[in-house]
């Protein structure tokens, strides 16, 4: 059977996720192969994960957490690796630098191939030199948006059906000496965060707002403003001194910067789609070629704790911060019809430009993949029970009543991440 990450984009878009499901099995077959008992097959449960373990010597891997030991910041780092030790009998341990103390988020990739992390998350979308189809994926990550649970759960399984179906993004990680393990985990809903309710295209005029990222830039432009680019350790009092009108930021940044006490007004509704900025979980490749398969395995197998950590810390992160912002005298909608309109075009225009980057082998096949697996996977949501509905207002009151099982989601996920399996 042909490698189904080597599809192209062009079959993607056509195929769809029924045509990612069907080829998962001949991964799972080709798994479940094993000669010499090196591997296990996939889903394979943690006894028989710690029993293929007996033999395995020890394995001591460096990595970082983006924030201090036991914040719900890097609760999905701790999950991750705590999963790994258990499944592993212990056999796999990890040496955990803690708030970044190993290398800056930019430049985790840089410190995987040099050896001084074996895994991290990778920021390529920074990067569009050097990453040229992660860069599009992530400043498209805009595609997947919707109602938040929509925004939470579709651009993890897009962007993943996409990487997983053709090699190009594993080549870009290739090339600078990484693997990738979990193709995308997202920084959660973006909003416009700012200092007075601004919802028109004259209010939004020649507002100063902080972005974080070129497809950021391309939305401010669209709407009028001006983009400024900014460390999010400055946002806060560039706010408060009105230096900034406004800021993108998500939850995470949100919270931990105390932004909504300067800037309680939220730009953020179900039509009203930014960018993610997703990053990539990966290990050194060298490292990776050192590892015994069954290890390979358990590390690719166990991401699913790490995404679904992940879409668990945002839903509860933004919870929180929908929470504060009447507590602030702010205020949560979207934009009026004339300015959604400009956005709309604004966001139009970026794609027409990726499909015609000619860093990208084939632009325009990749952009018909976002849309079709974007669409696939919202729709997707709706599909497995999850509420399509809720809008971002109402969302701390809904979570109060509600239990949000990401089993379902999960589920689907593993099917399509399984088709790149180490086997």
């Amino acid at each position: 059977m042909s490698n189904p990450r080597r599809r192209s984009f062009a079959v993607l878009g056509a195929l769809g996720l029924v045509g990612a499901l069907a080829l998962s099995a001949c991964a799972e077959d080709a798994a479940g192969d094993q000669s010499g008992g090196e591997g296990v097959s996939f889903g394979a449960t943690k006894e028989e994960y710690q029993e293929a373990f007996a033999d395995v010597e020890p394995i001591s891997l460096f990595t970082q957490s983006p924030a201090p030991k036991g914040s719900p910041v890097g609760k999905n780092f701790e999950d991750y690796f705590s999963a790994i030790e258990e499944w592993s009998d212990g056999k796999i341990t990890f040496d955990i630098s803690w708030s970044n103390a190993t290398a800056a988020p930019t430049e985790v990739d840089d410190a995987l191939a040099d050896g001084r992390l074996d895994v991290g998350s990778v920021m390529a979308g920074y990067e569009p030199d050097l990453y040229p189809t992660y860069a599009a994926l992530s400043d498209t990550s805009y595609m997947g948006n919707g109602n938040p649970l929509e925004m939470v759960m579709a651009p993890h399984g897009y962007i993943t059906d996409i990487v997983n179906s053709d090699g190009a993004v594993d080549d870009e990680f290739a090339a600078r000496g990484m693997k990738v393990l979990a193709p995308a985990f997202t920084g959660g809903i973006n909003g416009i965060f700012c200092s007075d309710a601004r919802r028109d295209l004259d209010s939004l005029a020649g507002a100063q707002v902080r972005i974080s990222g070129s497809a950021h830039a391309a939305e401010a432009k669209a709407l009028g403003m001006s983009p400024v680019s900014l460390d999010y350790a400055e946002v806060y009092e560039a706010l408060q001194r009105g230096v900034l009108d406004c800021a993108y930021a998500g939850a995470t940044v949100v919270l931990l910067g105390d932004l909504l006490s300067v800037a309680p007004h939220v730009i953020l509704d179900s039509k009203t789609s930014f960018g993610q900025v997703p990053s990539a979980l990966a290990i050194s490749q060298a490292k990776w070629d050192e590892l015994p398969l069954v290890a390979q395995q358990l590390m690719y197998d166990r991401a699913d704790v790490f995404v679904l950590s992940n879409m668990e810390g945002l839903l509860d992160m933004y919870r929180q911060v929908l929470e504060l912002v009447p507590e602030k005298n702010g205020t949560i909608a979207g934009l009026d019809e004339a300015a959604q309109s400009e956005l709309d075009k604004g966001n139009e225009e970026f794609l027409n430009a990726v499909a015609d980057n000619k860093a990208i082998q084939d632009g325009s096949a990749l952009v018909e993949a976002i849309r079709s697996g974007s669409e696939t996977w919202k729709g997707k949501v709706g599909e497995l029970g999850y509420d399509t509905e809720v809008d971002y207002a109402d969302l701390p009151a809904y979570l109060a009543e509600n239990e949000v099982d990401f089993t379902a989601f999960m589920d689907a996920w593993r099917e399509v991440a399984k088709t790149s399996r180490p086997s």
